[in-house]
């Protein structure tokens, strides 16, 4: 029987090593706004261009949630637990309880969108958290813009407003 646990862990540990390389292969990937190394025109993630980035303007990095809204109820940031980093198809960022992988693109001139994709399934502890992730997650799935303001990142959609701090501010 113990032998069956080792098998089963060991395939386990294996399937996850496996899926960790193949999402590390994204880690290379310029994020939205940086320059790129021959200072010309930023891509997003598909390498279409965009706009050129203007120094200090660029919305890669990591951002803490300060306020928002989904339409309806008011999404009531826990400390600084709810994140965002946005490096183009490398994002990703952590809901209150759970971390979050996401593809970002667009600019602060264009269209802007964030595709949430695999997230850790974990039980919040407390009621609020739980209401606060499912709220930013609902929120972010609506993002059609992205804006700079008073040195916050503002993603709004229809119904959806997000408000940002760069993390470390």
């Amino acid at each position: 029987m113990r032998s069956a646990r080792c098998a089963v862990s060991v395939a386990a540990a294996a399937g996850l090593l496996a899926g960790a390389l193949a999402l590390s292969g994204c880690a290379g990937i310029r994020g939205i706004g940086a320059p790129p190394a021959s200072g010309g025109p930023t891509t997003s993630p598909t390498s279409s261009p965009t706009s050129t980035s203007v120094p200090g303007e660029s919305i890669t990095g990591q951002w803490v949630l300060v306020s928002g809204e989904d339409g309806s109820h008011a999404i009531t940031p826990i400390a600084k637990t709810v994140t965002l980093l946005i490096a183009g198809a490398s994002s990703g960022g952590n809901g209150g309880c759970n971390a979050f992988g996401a593809v970002a693109s667009g600019t602060t001139t264009g269209p802007f969108t964030i595709r949430v994709g695999i997230h850790t399934d974990m039980a919040c502890v407390g009621a609020n958290r739980n209401i606060t992730e499912q709220q930013y997650f609902e929120a972010l799935g609506k993002v059609e813009a992205a804006s700079l303001s008073n040195a916050e990142l503002i993603l709004t959609g229809p119904g959806a407003t997000l408000t940002f701090q760069r993390s470390g501010s």
